[in-house]
Protein backbone atom coordinates (compact mmCIF):
# COMPACT_ATOMS: atom_id res chain seq x y z
CA UNK A 1 0.00 0.00 0.00
CA UNK A 2 1.30 3.45 -0.92
CA UNK A 3 2.22 5.57 2.08
CA UNK A 4 0.01 8.57 2.77
CA UNK A 5 1.42 12.05 2.25
CA UNK A 6 2.30 13.91 5.46
CA UNK A 7 -0.72 15.83 6.77
CA UNK A 8 -1.01 19.56 6.11
CA UNK A 9 -1.75 21.25 9.43
CA UNK A 10 -3.00 24.63 10.57
CA UNK A 11 -2.16 25.57 14.18
CA UNK A 12 -3.24 29.03 15.36
CA UNK A 13 -1.57 28.87 18.81
CA UNK A 14 1.40 26.47 18.69
CA UNK A 15 2.31 27.11 22.34
CA UNK A 16 -1.13 26.21 23.68
CA UNK A 17 -1.29 23.19 21.38
CA UNK A 18 2.12 21.92 22.57
CA UNK A 19 1.18 22.40 26.24
CA UNK A 20 -2.02 20.40 25.81
CA UNK A 21 -0.18 17.56 24.07
CA UNK A 22 2.34 17.39 26.92
CA UNK A 23 -0.44 17.39 29.51
CA UNK A 24 -2.27 14.53 27.80
CA UNK A 25 0.92 12.52 27.46
CA UNK A 26 1.96 13.11 31.06
CA UNK A 27 -1.26 11.71 32.49
CA UNK A 28 -1.27 8.56 30.34
CA UNK A 29 -4.21 6.50 29.03
CA UNK A 30 -6.04 6.14 32.38
CA UNK A 31 -7.06 9.83 32.25
CA UNK A 32 -8.02 9.86 28.55
CA UNK A 33 -11.30 9.66 26.69
CA UNK A 34 -11.82 10.19 22.96
CA UNK A 35 -14.88 11.84 21.42
CA UNK A 36 -15.17 11.73 17.64
CA UNK A 37 -17.62 12.47 14.88
CA UNK A 38 -18.06 9.81 12.17
CA UNK A 39 -19.00 11.17 8.72
CA UNK A 40 -16.10 13.22 7.35
CA UNK A 41 -14.01 12.56 10.46
CA UNK A 42 -13.44 8.83 10.95
CA UNK A 43 -14.62 8.40 7.38
CA UNK A 44 -13.11 10.16 4.40
CA UNK A 45 -14.80 13.15 2.85
CA UNK A 46 -13.97 12.12 -0.72
CA UNK A 47 -14.14 8.62 -2.17
CA UNK A 48 -10.57 7.22 -2.32
CA UNK A 49 -10.71 5.79 -5.87
CA UNK A 50 -13.50 7.30 -7.95
CA UNK A 51 -12.59 9.62 -10.83
CA UNK A 52 -13.79 12.30 -11.26
CA UNK A 53 -13.66 12.90 -7.54
CA UNK A 54 -16.92 12.46 -5.63
CA UNK A 55 -18.05 12.36 -2.03
CA UNK A 56 -17.45 9.30 0.11
CA UNK A 57 -20.90 8.03 1.17
CA UNK A 58 -22.16 9.30 4.53
CA UNK A 59 -24.42 7.17 6.71
CA UNK A 60 -27.54 8.63 5.14
CA UNK A 61 -26.17 8.46 1.59
CA UNK A 62 -25.30 4.77 2.01
CA UNK A 63 -29.04 4.13 2.11
CA UNK A 64 -29.20 5.22 -1.52
CA UNK A 65 -27.26 2.05 -2.36
CA UNK A 66 -29.82 -0.18 -0.63
CA UNK A 67 -31.52 -2.48 -3.19
CA UNK A 68 -34.62 -2.68 -0.97
CA UNK A 69 -35.32 1.01 -1.50
CA UNK A 70 -36.84 2.22 -4.80
CA UNK A 71 -35.57 4.93 -7.14
CA UNK A 72 -38.19 7.30 -5.77
CA UNK A 73 -36.39 7.16 -2.40
CA UNK A 74 -33.04 7.99 -3.98
CA UNK A 75 -34.45 10.86 -6.01
CA UNK A 76 -36.08 12.53 -3.02
CA UNK A 77 -33.06 11.94 -0.72
CA UNK A 78 -30.77 13.59 -3.29
CA UNK A 79 -33.16 16.50 -3.68
CA UNK A 80 -33.08 17.08 0.09
CA UNK A 81 -29.28 16.89 0.13
CA UNK A 82 -28.93 19.34 -2.76
CA UNK A 83 -31.17 21.85 -1.01
CA UNK A 84 -30.08 21.62 2.63
CA UNK A 85 -26.34 20.79 2.54
CA UNK A 86 -25.29 24.17 1.06
CA UNK A 87 -27.31 25.83 3.84
CA UNK A 88 -25.57 23.70 6.48
CA UNK A 89 -22.07 24.84 5.47
CA UNK A 90 -22.93 28.45 4.55
CA UNK A 91 -21.03 30.57 7.09
CA UNK A 92 -23.21 33.61 6.36
CA UNK A 93 -26.34 31.97 7.84
CA UNK A 94 -26.70 32.45 11.63
CA UNK A 95 -26.60 29.26 13.69
CA UNK A 96 -29.99 30.12 15.19
CA UNK A 97 -31.55 29.93 11.73
CA UNK A 98 -29.64 26.79 10.82
CA UNK A 99 -31.07 24.94 13.82
CA UNK A 100 -34.55 25.01 12.32
CA UNK A 101 -33.28 24.12 8.87
CA UNK A 102 -31.38 21.10 10.15
CA UNK A 103 -34.41 19.81 12.08
CA UNK A 104 -36.40 20.12 8.84
CA UNK A 105 -33.78 18.23 6.84
CA UNK A 106 -33.21 15.36 9.27
CA UNK A 107 -36.94 14.96 9.97
CA UNK A 108 -37.80 14.83 6.27
CA UNK A 109 -34.96 12.38 5.59
CA UNK A 110 -36.07 10.04 8.37
CA UNK A 111 -39.77 10.27 7.47
CA UNK A 112 -38.85 9.49 3.86
CA UNK A 113 -36.96 6.35 4.87
CA UNK A 114 -39.80 5.05 7.04
CA UNK A 115 -42.21 5.18 4.08
CA UNK A 116 -40.51 2.09 2.67
CA UNK A 117 -39.84 -1.47 3.80
CA UNK A 118 -36.37 -1.73 5.33
CA UNK A 119 -34.88 -4.39 7.62
CA UNK A 120 -31.63 -4.64 9.54
CA UNK A 121 -30.50 -7.36 7.11
CA UNK A 122 -31.01 -4.89 4.26
CA UNK A 123 -28.51 -2.58 5.97
CA UNK A 124 -26.00 -5.39 6.45
CA UNK A 125 -26.25 -6.45 2.81
CA UNK A 126 -25.97 -2.88 1.54
CA UNK A 127 -22.77 -2.18 3.49
CA UNK A 128 -21.24 -5.44 2.30
CA UNK A 129 -21.55 -4.03 -1.24
CA UNK A 130 -20.92 -0.32 -0.65
CA UNK A 131 -19.32 1.06 2.49
CA UNK A 132 -18.16 4.37 3.90
CA UNK A 133 -14.38 4.38 3.49
CA UNK A 134 -12.40 5.23 6.62
CA UNK A 135 -9.36 7.49 6.62
CA UNK A 136 -5.89 5.99 6.47
CA UNK A 137 -4.65 5.02 9.97
CA UNK A 138 -8.11 5.08 11.56
CA UNK A 139 -7.74 1.34 12.06
CA UNK A 140 -4.48 1.72 13.97
CA UNK A 141 -5.97 4.62 15.95
CA UNK A 142 -9.04 2.65 17.10
CA UNK A 143 -7.04 -0.52 17.75
CA UNK A 144 -4.58 1.37 19.95
CA UNK A 145 -7.40 2.85 22.01
CA UNK A 146 -9.09 -0.54 22.37
CA UNK A 147 -5.87 -2.27 23.44
CA UNK A 148 -5.39 0.34 26.17
CA UNK A 149 -9.04 0.39 27.36
CA UNK A 150 -9.57 4.05 26.48
CA UNK A 151 -13.29 4.87 26.11
CA UNK A 152 -14.29 6.12 22.67
CA UNK A 153 -17.52 7.97 22.01
CA UNK A 154 -18.62 8.13 18.37
CA UNK A 155 -21.00 11.09 18.45
CA UNK A 156 -22.74 11.34 15.10
CA UNK A 157 -25.64 13.08 13.42
CA UNK A 158 -25.75 10.10 11.06
CA UNK A 159 -27.49 6.78 11.71
CA UNK A 160 -26.20 4.57 14.53
CA UNK A 161 -27.25 1.30 12.92
CA UNK A 162 -25.31 2.12 9.75
CA UNK A 163 -22.08 3.45 11.27
CA UNK A 164 -21.99 0.51 13.70
CA UNK A 165 -22.37 -1.89 10.78
CA UNK A 166 -19.57 -0.13 8.88
CA UNK A 167 -17.25 -0.53 11.87
CA UNK A 168 -18.44 -4.08 12.59
CA UNK A 169 -17.75 -5.30 9.07
CA UNK A 170 -14.20 -3.93 9.35
CA UNK A 171 -13.70 -5.52 12.80
CA UNK A 172 -13.46 -2.09 14.42
CA UNK A 173 -16.54 -2.03 16.67
CA UNK A 174 -14.70 -2.68 19.93
CA UNK A 175 -16.05 -3.05 23.47
CA UNK A 176 -14.61 0.36 24.44
CA UNK A 177 -16.72 2.10 21.77
CA UNK A 178 -20.03 3.80 22.56
CA UNK A 179 -22.25 5.35 19.89
CA UNK A 180 -24.61 8.30 20.28
CA UNK A 181 -26.50 8.81 17.03
CA UNK A 182 -29.92 8.54 15.43
CA UNK A 183 -31.03 4.95 15.98
CA UNK A 184 -33.66 3.11 13.98
CA UNK A 185 -36.32 1.13 15.83
CA UNK A 186 -37.14 -2.18 14.16
CA UNK A 187 -40.44 -3.99 14.78
CA UNK A 188 -39.60 -7.19 16.73
CA UNK A 189 -42.28 -9.12 14.86
CA UNK A 190 -41.75 -8.04 11.26
CA UNK A 191 -38.13 -6.87 11.49
CA UNK A 192 -39.05 -3.70 9.58
CA UNK A 193 -37.94 -0.17 10.40
CA UNK A 194 -40.86 1.62 12.05
CA UNK A 195 -39.40 4.69 13.79
CA UNK A 196 -36.32 6.54 14.98
CA UNK A 197 -35.48 7.18 18.60
CA UNK A 198 -37.26 10.25 19.88
CA UNK A 199 -34.20 12.50 20.33
CA UNK A 200 -33.18 13.81 16.90
CA UNK A 201 -29.44 14.45 16.56
CA UNK A 202 -28.34 16.78 13.79
CA UNK A 203 -25.09 18.63 13.11
CA UNK A 204 -26.02 21.68 15.21
CA UNK A 205 -27.47 20.20 18.43
CA UNK A 206 -24.76 17.92 19.77
CA UNK A 207 -24.30 20.28 22.73
CA UNK A 208 -28.00 19.97 23.59
CA UNK A 209 -27.79 16.19 23.23
CA UNK A 210 -24.84 16.02 25.62
CA UNK A 211 -26.52 18.36 28.10
CA UNK A 212 -29.67 16.24 28.18
CA UNK A 213 -27.67 13.23 29.29
CA UNK A 214 -28.27 11.14 26.17
CA UNK A 215 -25.85 8.22 26.43
CA UNK A 216 -25.70 8.43 30.23
CA UNK A 217 -23.92 5.08 30.40
CA UNK A 218 -20.96 6.58 28.58
CA UNK A 219 -20.81 9.80 30.62
CA UNK A 220 -20.92 7.75 33.85
CA UNK A 221 -18.04 5.60 32.59
CA UNK A 222 -15.74 8.56 31.96
CA UNK A 223 -16.54 10.70 35.01
CA UNK A 224 -12.91 10.46 36.22
CA UNK A 225 -11.33 10.86 32.78
CA UNK A 226 -10.87 14.61 32.39
CA UNK A 227 -8.40 14.55 29.49
CA UNK A 228 -10.33 14.68 26.23
CA UNK A 229 -9.17 14.25 22.65
CA UNK A 230 -11.97 15.52 20.40
CA UNK A 231 -12.15 15.11 16.61
CA UNK A 232 -14.65 16.55 14.15
CA UNK A 233 -15.15 18.10 10.73
CA UNK A 234 -17.80 20.68 11.60
CA UNK A 235 -17.35 23.90 13.56
CA UNK A 236 -20.11 22.77 15.92
CA UNK A 237 -18.41 19.43 16.66
CA UNK A 238 -16.46 21.08 19.49
CA UNK A 239 -19.78 21.08 21.34
CA UNK A 240 -19.54 17.31 21.71
CA UNK A 241 -17.38 17.87 24.81
CA UNK A 242 -20.15 19.65 26.70
CA UNK A 243 -21.14 16.40 28.40
CA UNK A 244 -17.70 16.04 30.01
CA UNK A 245 -16.66 17.23 33.45
CA UNK A 246 -15.07 20.68 33.11
CA UNK A 247 -13.16 20.70 36.41
CA UNK A 248 -9.49 20.05 35.62
CA UNK A 249 -10.31 19.22 32.03
CA UNK A 250 -7.65 19.25 29.33
CA UNK A 251 -9.41 19.41 25.96
CA UNK A 252 -7.38 18.99 22.76
CA UNK A 253 -9.44 19.46 19.62
CA UNK A 254 -8.59 18.32 16.08
CA UNK A 255 -10.64 19.63 13.15
CA UNK A 256 -10.71 18.09 9.67
CA UNK A 257 -11.20 20.80 7.05
CA UNK A 258 -12.08 18.68 4.07
CA UNK A 259 -12.90 21.26 1.42
CA UNK A 260 -13.33 25.02 0.82
CA UNK A 261 -10.07 25.69 2.65
CA UNK A 262 -9.69 29.36 1.72
CA UNK A 263 -13.24 30.14 2.75
CA UNK A 264 -13.28 28.23 6.05
CA UNK A 265 -9.67 28.06 7.29
CA UNK A 266 -9.87 31.09 9.58
CA UNK A 267 -13.01 29.91 11.35
CA UNK A 268 -11.62 26.40 11.76
CA UNK A 269 -8.32 27.65 13.19
CA UNK A 270 -10.23 29.82 15.67
CA UNK A 271 -12.32 26.82 16.77
CA UNK A 272 -9.89 23.86 16.86
CA UNK A 273 -6.44 23.58 18.42
CA UNK A 274 -5.12 22.01 15.22
CA UNK A 275 -6.70 21.65 11.79
CA UNK A 276 -5.92 18.83 9.34
CA UNK A 277 -6.33 20.17 5.81
CA UNK A 278 -7.40 18.49 2.60
CA UNK A 279 -9.23 15.32 3.70
CA UNK A 280 -6.02 14.14 5.37
CA UNK A 281 -5.17 10.93 7.16
CA UNK A 282 -5.31 10.03 10.87
CA UNK A 283 -1.54 10.28 11.15
CA UNK A 284 -1.70 13.12 13.68
CA UNK A 285 -4.38 11.62 15.98
CA UNK A 286 -2.51 8.31 15.94
CA UNK A 287 0.75 10.10 16.79
CA UNK A 288 -0.92 11.84 19.74
CA UNK A 289 -2.49 8.71 21.24
CA UNK A 290 0.74 6.77 20.69
CA UNK A 291 2.58 9.39 22.77
CA UNK A 292 0.01 8.97 25.52
CA UNK A 293 0.27 5.19 25.52
CA UNK A 294 4.07 5.24 25.56
CA UNK A 295 4.20 7.40 28.65
CA UNK A 296 1.77 5.25 30.64
CA UNK A 297 1.30 7.86 33.31
CA UNK A 298 4.58 9.72 32.89
CA UNK A 299 3.72 12.11 35.70
CA UNK A 300 4.18 9.25 38.16
CA UNK A 301 7.60 8.41 36.74
CA UNK A 302 8.75 11.97 37.45
CA UNK A 303 8.15 11.58 41.20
Amino acid sequence: MTASAPPRLLIRDPTSYAIKRRQLAAAGPSALQVITDFDGTLSRYFHPTKVPRERNPTCHVLLEHCPALPDSYREEARRLLAYYYPLEVDLSIPVEKKLGLMVEWWSKAHDLLLKYTLTRMDLTTTIQKETSHLRDQVREFLETLSQNDVPVLVFSAGIADILEEVLRQQDLLFDNTHVISNRIQFDPQTGQAVAFDTHLIHSFNKNETAAKGIGAAYWDQVVNRNHVLLLGDSLTDVQMAEGTEESGRVLLTIGFLNDKEEERAEKFSETFDVVVLGDGSFELPLEIVSEIMEVQGGAEHEK
